[in-house]
């Protein structure tokens, strides 16, 4: 099993990774054993299998396992390919295609490909990494982001993060949270997008400085002309009434 990890923009758009590492194997060429047999009888105990051992400071012998061919009686030839060992070390490099729409824990079998001869076959086990702009939850992509609060007043397009690179995005004063429909992260691996979520948070300076002040004072006195000459608008008829009003004095008694 090898994790592999994916940025939220790679789980949701989908794509091919290139896998490289090493990989061990029972050597074929000795069948894991690490020397060959061949056909022809064992020098060190001419066919036999076993040889004569001296036992008891040289007085006796015994018959021991011939040690250089393990008991067959004939020749062994060390392996070169494993350099006796028995097995072989092997690099690979995979193109691995991700399907858009995986999550994090899935697990992936990759089909098994000839390397050397060699049948390797991998099992992924996905991971997605943490994003400096979205959140993924529960299968639902989201962002947060500030705008320039005069922006957001004035219904301006905005540039947004989204998974294929920047958005263009219209604010709209009387909305923070907005829903771009099929930019978002699919459904299910292989199915359609759902929506992005985006939150925006207006931002105004805690204080405005003289040239902000002043095009503030010139907005205002424009806002209030405009009204003025709209006999309909709301805050036309709130200054007219408030121009024409005299407070009452109040009556006293003794």
């Amino acid at each position: 099993m090898r994790q592999v990890s994916l940025s939220i923009e790679e789980a949701t758009l989908g794509c091919v990774r290139t896998l490289r590492g090493r990989f061990t194997h029972a050597c074929q060429a000795c069948q894991g054993q690490g020397h060959r047999v061949l056909t022809s009888a064992c020098p060190g105990c001419q066919g036999k299998g076993t040889r004569a051992k001296a036992a008891l400071f040289g007085w006796l012998w015994t018959q021991e396992t011939c040690p250089d061919c393990a008991g067959e009686g004939r020749e062994h030839q060390h392996c070169t390919p494993c350099e006796g060992t028995g097995q072989r070390s092997l690099s690979y490099r995979k193109h691995v295609r991700i399907p858009p729409g995986v999550r994090a824990g899935d697990e992936l079998n990759v089909p098994a490909s000839l390397h050397e001869g060699v049948e390797l076959a991998l099992e992924l086990h996905l991971a997605i990494e943490p994003h400096p702009f979205f959140v993924l939850e529960d299968g639902q992509l989201r962002c947060e982001i500030p705008v320039c609060g005069y922006a957001w007043a004035a219904n301006q397009w905005v540039e947004v993060p989204a998974p294929e690179g920047l958005q263009h995005m219209r604010l709209n004063r009387d909305a923070l949270v907005y829903r771009l429909r099929g930019q978002g992260f699919p459904e299910r691996p292989n199915g359609p997008r759902g929506d992005y979520i985006v939150k925006v948070v207006p931002s105004f300076p805690d204080a405005p400085n003289a040239e902000q002040q002043a095009l503030l004072d010139q907005l205002m006195a424009a806002s209030a002309r405009a009204a003025d000459a709209q006999p309909d608008n709301a805050l036309g008829r709130w200054r007219r009434q408030l121009a024409g009003w005299q407070p009452k004095a109040q009556s006293t008694k003794d």
